[in-house]
């Protein structure tokens, strides 16, 4: 498979697990969320080993199972978020 048109399997996938979330959480982070899935993607591509593919992986699923506050984010996002440095910082 050549790598654009694995690149576009992989958008469809992230697509429809985004869609997996709520709807008021989908509009307010949707595009946040699938930008992340994509870096992280990347980065398990830029590692190359199957644990790393295997841990983003159930990092979504758990993320799309997880128990929600009452603004419809998933914990684990929410944990994810608040130790993450802003962009270009370190």
């Amino acid at each position: 498979m050549s790598p654009a048109r694995r690149r576009s399997f992989v958008e469809r996938i992230f697509r429809a697990v985004v869609r997996l979330f709520p709807f008021d959480f989908r509009a307010d982070h949707g595009s946040d969320l699938e930008q992340t899935l994509r870096e992280q993607h990347r980065e398990a591509q830029r590692v190359g080993s199957a644990s790393s593919f295997g841990r983003l992986w159930l990092d979504v699923a758990r993320d799309v199972f997880a128990k929600r506050d009452d603004s419809g984010t998933p914990a684990t996002i929410r944990r994810r978020k608040i130790g993450r440095a802003p962009s270009g910082e370190s």
